[in-house]
């Protein structure tokens, strides 16, 4: 695939926001088997009883960040092949002491997906990390999310930390529990 990437502002949300953000759950990672905080990190996986489709967008989509967020230190990237928005990735620097960003979103179109734009994204983002100091990139996904765990764990990520109580305020997601990956900034 040919695609460029673009940084954009906030004005361009609404085209960010186009490339869906779902998955669907057909397992789980099994939280049980994982060790956490650098020790190796196996993937095993166990099936759902029913699978669901997961529509991340549903509390929130892209479009409300800025009744949310402080969008101005953020950085706000397209993937793009021609004009069409094939994925985009959504990172900030997240802690005053400069150790730590955040990768707060990546999404690829189911279409576009397994060519390479989520690695040219995230190394996007690891690259303005470095630039702007920071020595770690964070991640958060949920146990659900066996394609994300998948990806960060196979580009180098270390499972930080699981908190299985992380949702427990939010009804319907009260169930999942919270994978914070990180991947070392090189300098």
């Amino acid at each position: 695939m040919d695609a460029r990437l673009e940084v954009i502002g906030e004005d361009a949300l609404a085209r960010y926001a186009s490339v869906p953000m779902t998955i669907e759950v057909r397992s789980v990672v099994d939280v049980d088997a994982l060790e956490a905080g650098g020790g190796a990190v196996v993937l095993r996986e166990q099936p759902v009883a029913a699978p669901y489709v997961k529509d991340y967008d549903a509390h929130g989509d892209p479009t409300t960040w800025p009744q949310q967020f402080d969008l101005s230190g953020w950085r706000l990237v397209l993937a793009l092949e021609g004009n069409e928005v094939l994925g985009a990735a959504a990172s900030f620097g997240s802690d005053g002491e400069g150790r730590a960003a955040t990768l707060w979103d990546i999404r690829v179109r189911p279409e576009a997906q397994r060519a390479g734009l989520g690695r040219a994204l995230l190394r996007d983002a690891l690259d303005w990390a470095r630039t702007e100091g920071h020595r770690e990139l964070r991640a958060e996904t949920q146990h659900v999310n066996v394609p994300a765990c998948r990806f960060y764990h196979s580009i180098g990520a270390t499972l930080a930390s699981v908190d299985r109580f992380a949702y427990a305020a939010q009804a319907d997601i009260e169930h999942e529990v919270r994978l914070d990956w990180v991947f070392a900034v090189e300098v």
